[in-house]
């Protein structure tokens, strides 16, 4: 109302945006879903427009006529709303011609008209049209045919026009039974993950990436739908497993793609110059992109030459980032593979590349466990080395649920509800029989992220719930964000070789002014220990003390010192960002901190381990962490809630810990709760003691071993003690 009061005193056409700010109001309020008020204003708009334009044919009334064709749709008054529509794609045509983003929104409205009225073959054809006006050199009707992704004007009209055209694809199929609708409904979902693929890696903020994943989610689970009644239908089992490919597609896009990026640019030794230029093209792009479509949007008062002109400056630095590109597959290959190819892991990758036995004396059983929760069902892909299934459940009301209140029951003691849970989401998850000597690679999906697997309680009985017969008992159990980054992982392991070394960080937190080193070397630990006074944390910690992370520390030093390896233990005010940016705890093949943690689990990036710099705590958050160049083997944070964060559908969970495999290392060690001080301690040392003094290193089992300790033992007769660390990797 206000900027109706300024345009009515100030503007030379007030009449013209008086009817530009009516229209916004009646949007406004058409998505408070008040439909009267939105139609009052959008019809005063429509007059203001049409009494006060000069030139009918603008861009202005056009997008007017389309928000009514919006809003009359939405009341079910189909024929106003195609009336609307169609006067609307009319103008747009005359005044911005045959190929523009406005005209395949517009075609896209129409087309979901015709999807909401059952008239699919109509449907289905102007979504066609949609993509043809949205994409240069494409123009064919057929609607077993698709586009290319190199011409696209607008990424995400397109998004919605394969979206409306998959939809109709199946509405089609269910009326007819015919499989063809099908057949090119899958062909359409490879094309939609793609485009979202091109989308995750483009020149966008990770706010807009996790937008993208929220909203693309359910793409994905009808992808795996359409592979499941393939298979039905046509009675092959071919279809499921390519359904694997589409649950590998949903998950962990943006960690993957940073993960590229940042392989590519510290292994392929690709001059600085290079990657600058290539970020630089990039942003010119989507600059010169917003230029051109707000020229193209001026209707009557778009100057013709200056169209022209940034459409050539686009198609040239389009072209030079082409050249750019195949520039560095030519030159930098394993810059261009690492970065630009999009590849996902298939089940036979899995089969040949994650599930074989490590060497001639193992003997274990390795399985994968990947999950994706969908709306109504939860679907549970199954492979070992020589078997791949697909088991489709249906998803119970209050999943959320199970979920929480098992946790909750750990948590707070309560061993019968606990018991109840862990029964009923084993049935729920887990395989009927799961084999003594197996390893498990869980890739969890949704609430499940913040599940302990290892808890899950696989038959019943009547003994004590510390006899309880735990999936951990038999069964050694490591997690992963994604099959495809185990893959890779899998294959980067093979290569890479790592020091004996240690660096331990534990500050404490108590009121003494202590600056303590000790290093396997007395000459670097005299060295480190001669630190300024001024370096002490000082008094009044606002953290609450950890006397048993000081134990923790110096019993895991003395240990591996004792096994010949270089090692550092930084404590008290020495346990600093200052001390472990160094290279030489960088380069350690373990790195170690035994601290508090702090979780913000609405802004993760927030989220962060407290380290001591100076007179002050302060946190090392995970925008730091992804700064950093690891080349440890294992990080472990033996700290408060270092395992949880942000769930964004379609993307997991969005936690400190993801930053750790961003910078390079292998293994991370988390917790999914707060935890006791003294039995962390009591599970780290005997996971480093059992991991060190094996020659072949199992890395799984000494850490399922190092748990089973302390659930034996009396002392801890807490369940939130026995099950708070998980093992997030692959070697």
């Amino acid at each position: 109302d206000l900027a109706r009061t300024i345009a009515k005193r100030f503007m030379k056409d007030n009449a013209v945006f008086e009817g530009l700010i009516l229209g916004q109001k009646g949007v406004l309020h058409y998505h408070l879903n008040e439909l009267d008020s939105s139609a009052f204003y959008l019809n005063q708009s429509h007059e203001l427009l049409e009494s006060n334009l000069e030139n009918k044919d603008h861009v202005y009334l056009a997008k007017v006529l389309n928000d009514l064709g919006v809003l009359f749709q939405e009341k079910g008054a189909y024929g106003e709303a195609i009336s609307y529509y169609l006067k609307s794609l009319g103008i747009y045509k005359k005044v911005l011609g045959k190929v523009h983003p406005y005209l395949g929104k517009g075609y896209n409205n129409v087309a979901r008209l015709y999807l909401e009225t059952s008239r699919y073959e109509e449907s289905l054809a102007t979504f066609q049209v949609a993509m043809i006006s949205n994409v240069f050199d494409f123009s064919n009707t057929e609607i077993t045919f698709n586009p290319g992704l190199e011409s696209i004007l607008s990424d995400f009209i397109l998004l919605k026009s394969l979206s409306g055209k998959v939809e109709s694809l199946e509405k089609a199929y269910i009326a007819t039974q015919d499989t063809s609708f099908l057949y090119t409904s899958l062909t359409t979902y490879d094309l939609i993950t793609d485009l979202i693929d091109k989308l995750r890696t483009g020149y966008v903020s990770t706010e807009s990436k996790q937008f993208l994943s929220q909203k693309t989610s359910y793409l994905y689970e009808k992808a795996i739908q359409v592979c499941l009644e393939l298979s039905r239908k046509a009675k092959d089992s071919r279809f499921t497993r390519y359904a694997f490919k589409f649950s590998e597609k949903s998950r962990s896009g943006m960690l993957l793609s940073s993960i590229k990026d940042a392989k590519a640019k510290r292994i392929a030794d690709v001059p600085d110059s290079l990657l600058i230029a290539e970020e630089s093209l990039l942003k010119q792009i989507s600059e010169k992109e917003s230029e051109w479509f707000e020229e193209l949007n001026k209707g009557a008062r778009k100057r013709a030459r200056r169209i022209s002109l940034l459409k050539d400056e686009l198609f040239h630095l389009r072209n030079e980032y082409s050249n750019h590109v195949h520039y560095l597959e030519d030159n930098y290959r394993h810059y261009y593979q690492l970065k630009y190819d999009t590849y996902t892991a298939s089940v036979s990758d899995v089969q040949e590349k994650m599930l074989q036995q490590r060497n001639r004396k193992d003997k274990r059983a390795y399985v994968l466990l990947e999950y994706f929760v969908g709306q109504d069902s939860i679907y549970r892909f199954q492979i070992s080395k020589d078997a791949y299934q697909l088991v489709v459940t249906s998803k119970p009301v209050l999943f959320d649920g199970l979920v929480k209140g098992l946790r909750n029951s750990l948590n707070y003691q309560m061993p019968k509800p606990f018991t109840s849970l862990s029964m009923q989401l084993s049935e729920l998850l887990l395989p009927t029989v799961t084999e003594k000597r197996t390893h498990l690679t869980i890739v969890p999906d949704g609430v499940l992220s913040y599940l302990p697997f290892e808890s899950l309680i696989v038959e019943e009985s009547d003994k004590p719930i510390s006899k309880q017969p735990f999936l951990i008992k038999g069964t050694s159990v490591s997690y992963s964000y994604s099959a495809t980054l185990s893959v890779e992982m899998t294959e980067n392991a093979s290569s890479r070789s790592f020091s004996q070394s240690f660096s331990g960080f534990a500050p404490v937190f108590t009121n003494q002014n202590n600056y303590k080193v000790l290093s396997s070397n007395k000459e670097a630990e005299r060295s480190l220990e001669a630190a300024p006074e001024e370096r002490s944390m000082g008094a009044g910690s606002p953290f609450i003390e950890l006397p048993y992370s000081e134990t923790e520390l110096a019993s895991i030093h003395q240990k591996l010192k004792s096994r010949s390896f270089n090692t550092h233990a930084f404590f008290y005010a020495a346990a600093s960002k200052e001390n472990l940016i160094k290279e030489q705890t960088l380069n350690s093949r373990f790195l170690h901190f035994a601290t508090h943690g702090l979780l913000d689990a609405r802004h993760p990036e927030y989220s962060g381990i407290i380290l001591a710099d100076s007179a002050n705590t302060d946190i090392l958050t995970i925008g730091e962490v992804y700064g950093l160049d690891l080349t440890s083997e294992v990080v472990t944070l033996s700290a408060c809630e270092t395992g949880m964060g942000k769930l964004v559908s379609g993307e997991g969970l969005v936690s400190f810990s993801r930053g750790f495999f961003y910078s390079g290392t292998n293994f991370i060690i988390v917790s999914l709760w707060k935890i006791a001080d003294e039995s962390t301690s009591e599970v780290m040392k005997h996971f480093y003691a059992r991991y060190a003094r094996k020659q072949k290193k199992d890395i799984y089992k000494s850490f399922q071993k190092s748990r089973l300790k302390v659930i034996r033992k009396k002392k801890y007769d807490q369940l939130a003690d026995w099950f708070p660390f998980v093992l997030v990797g692959m070697d």
